[in-house]
């Protein structure tokens, strides 16, 4: 089977796995989210956004443009630090989907220390368990040079 390439602002990034690769790449993930300081570390670099030292241009760029009352998926979310940041700014509702159980569980976490909401779920993002056009926005990092 042939797949399109895949461009990231404007640069090639490669040619994307096909569903269950993906899948066998990201079950071993689970470990990157272990260990006693995993939710200081997640904090930290939600702060680190907030603070602006670190600002995604995507937070940068969509954050003051979001509607009020906006809907914002955040798409193979990790530990969720760009939905955490966006819930930090007030967006109405945020949802945060990945493949890791364990990322998601340590987003859940950092959330609860640092007053925010964010719903977390775990799915495949080939399969996501939204109907179309139920959000405002979809944000993600660090995720396409996976695929």
């Amino acid at each position: 089977m042939q797949y399109p390439l895949i461009a990231q602002g404007g640069v090639h990034v490669g040619v994307p796995r096909p569903v269950r690769q993906i899948r066998v790449h990201y079950s071993g993930w689970d470990a990157k989210y272990d260990g006693p300081a995993a939710v200081d570390r997640a904090v930290e670099e939600v702060r680190t956004i907030l603070r602006g030292a670190e600002v995604p241009v995507i937070l940068r760029e969509l954050g003051p443009r979001l509607p009020a009352g906006a809907r914002v998926l955040e798409a193979g979310s990790g530990t969720g630090r760009l939905g955490i940041a966006l819930a930090s700014m007030k967006v109405a509702e945020v949802h945060g989907v990945d493949f890791a159980a364990r990322g998601l569980a340590l987003g859940a976490a950092t959330c609860e220390r640092m007053g925010r909401r964010v719903r977390f779920i775990r799915a495949d993002l080939a399969a996501l368990p939204y109907a179309t056009e139920s959000f405002d926005a979809v944000v993600t990092d660090s995720v396409l040079e996976h695929l």
